[in-house]
């Protein structure tokens, strides 16, 4: 799948609108139907920050399929990685994310 794709995926698992997610990332509703639509492609901060919000990896938001992130994952023989180190991402400490993950958490 492709960014694209993955991140429209992302939303609609946790009915966001492009309004909502633009809200919670900081920007524009039209930079993430320019992302959506292939017109632009978010900086690595707002990358980082989506998969913050939505409890992926970098690879599979970008390369990958976030609808099948295990074999997503066997397919790139990064199985055996160490989940920890995901949490341990510098933005997951931040206040800012902190505040944006709350209410992601709660959609759920």
């Amino acid at each position: 799948m492709s960014f694209r794709a993955n991140l429209q995926y992302l939303r609609a698992q946790r009915n966001l609108t492009q309004e909502r997610l633009a809200m919670l990332l900081g920007v524009s509703r039209q930079a993430i139907s320019k992302w959506e639509s292939e017109k632009a492609y978010p900086e690595m901060d707002k990358l980082l920050m989506i998969c913050d919000l939505f409890g992926c990896t970098l690879d599979d938001l970008v390369l990958g399929d976030v609808s099948r992130p295990a074999a997503s994952a066997s397919a790139a023989g990064s199985s055996n990685v160490d989940s920890s180190a995901e949490t341990a991402s510098p933005l997951a400490a931040s206040s800012k994310t902190a505040g944006i993950i709350a209410p992601i958490a709660e959609l759920a």
